[in-house]
């Protein structure tokens, strides 16, 4: 029933883009620290976007090295058109996408358990895992530290001992454009409605993102 409703939610949204448009792109960036794991584990994800009627690319970056990861994320953005290009990461994924949110080069970005700061905990402890051992490396890679072009919205675990939960509240006060819903929980895990419902809301989230730019009618 559920898969059943989330299809017809697509059709309806579809049928009311404009004749030829294209299809608004999903690009979902794993976690792992930078250093860990792949573009398969993004594999629910990609499921429930596409169930939702995006074209989704679960991105594949090289780990170990910060610096490469981030060339290949933003080269996977450049493969499509603007005003069309959304961005969901999980943890260090999200940290990638609150950074493509800072550019501009995305129209919107979705962000749970989001490692946008890796002062406090991240960069000093672990940041030999990903080349990234400095200062000035730890502040080029956090997105706190940056306004945040395109709109952003984040799911953001109080209790997370990885994540700075008061690094991303902090964010949403200093950018009008940043939303967060926090919520008492552990890295990575979903708000109390669950992972199906985080993800429809999130899909409904670059949806209107995406009316909004191109000017079709939200069903």
């Amino acid at each position: 029933m559920r898969r059943l409703l989330l299809a017809a939610l697509a059709a309806t949204l579809l049928a009311a883009a404009p004749a030829g448009a294209a299809k608004p792109v999903v690009l979902t960036i794993h976690g792992g620290g930078y250093y860990m794991y792949d573009a398969a584990s993004m594999a629910t994800q990609v499921a429930s976007f596409r169930a939702q009627g995006f074209k989704v690319e679960s991105v594949e970056y090289r780990l170990g090295n910060i610096r490469a990861g981030w060339r290949d994320v933003r080269a996977a953005v450049r493969r499509y058109p603007r005003r069309h290009v959304y961005a969901y990461g999980e943890s260090a994924g999200a940290g990638y996408a609150g950074l493509l949110a800072t550019t501009g080069l995305i129209d919107g970005a979705v962000l749970q358990s989001p490692l946008i700061d890796l002062r406090p905990y991240w960069g000093p402890e672990r940041g030999h895992l990903f080349s990234c051992t400095r200062r000035a490396c730890w502040d080029r890679f956090s997105a706190v530290e940056k306004r945040a072009l395109q709109p952003i919205l984040m799911f953001v675990p109080l209790d997370d001992p990885f994540a700075s939960s008061a690094s991303s509240l902090r964010w949403e006060r200093r950018n009008p454009s940043v939303r967060a819903i926090s919520y008492h929980g552990w890295h990575g895990m979903p708000s109390p409605k669950g992972m199906a419902a985080d993800l429809r809301r999130a899909g409904r989230y670059f949806w209107r993102k995406h009316c909004d730019a191109v000017g079709c009618e939200r069903g």
